[in-house]
């Protein structure tokens, strides 16, 4: 199946479900934070998309179909969450499988959500600027808007853990060479 694959009545088939799960999984892992609820809502769309009631209309394509659903799965849950009183907001769990120890997933994680968004659909999971808009449901521009603001921060933030990486080894450096162990081998 390409990305560009449509549905036709009666012709969804497994394997062409199978060929969007790694994409799937992705785009829920970014929003979801933590791969155990990635995973639940790409089986939860999986299930949606095999559910006669909710199977994709002629002409839709498959990926932008499951990718819409698992976005309105998620942000669903996240609503309910939220309107569920009794239950205290949890930090995101970014750091439980060491994944985290890499910058540029940090930094990834800093972006404004609608940023990561556009930039998962749009760029890495390679949907184009309207495929994307119609998932989160605006303008095309928009997505292109928040692509290229999600850019831009990540170069400077980029840009700025790269400076303060460079101020600490000078500051280390210069440390050790001040220290008395090399005065007196100095002299």
């Amino acid at each position: 199946m390409t990305t560009a694959a449509t549905c036709e009545t009666g012709a969804l088939r497994r394997s062409d479900v199978i060929t969007c799960i790694p994409h799937l999984r992705a785009f829920a892992r970014v929003l979801a934070g933590d791969r155990q609820r990635a995973d639940d809502l790409v089986r939860e769309t999986i299930v949606q998309t095999f559910t006669a009631a909710n199977r994709p209309r002629v002409g839709i394509s498959l990926k932008v179909r499951m990718f819409t659903a698992l976005r309105r799965l998620h942000y669903g849950a996240l609503r309910q969450s939220l309107d569920d009183a009794a239950r205290q907001p949890e930090p995101p769990s970014s750091k439980d499988d060491g994944v985290e120890s890499d910058e540029l997933l940090r930094i990834f994680g800093r972006l404004r959500d609608e940023q990561r968004e556009a930039l998962i659909l749009a760029v890495a999971s390679g949907l184009s600027c309207e495929e994307a808009a119609e998932i989160c449901d605006c303008q095309i521009d928009t997505i292109r808007s928040r692509v290229s603001e999600a850019r831009r921060e990540i170069s400077g933030m980029l840009r700025k853990a790269l400076l303060e990486k460079i101020n600490i080894e000078i500051l280390a450096d210069k440390d050790t060479s001040e220290s008395p162990a090399n005065a007196i081998c100095a002299a």
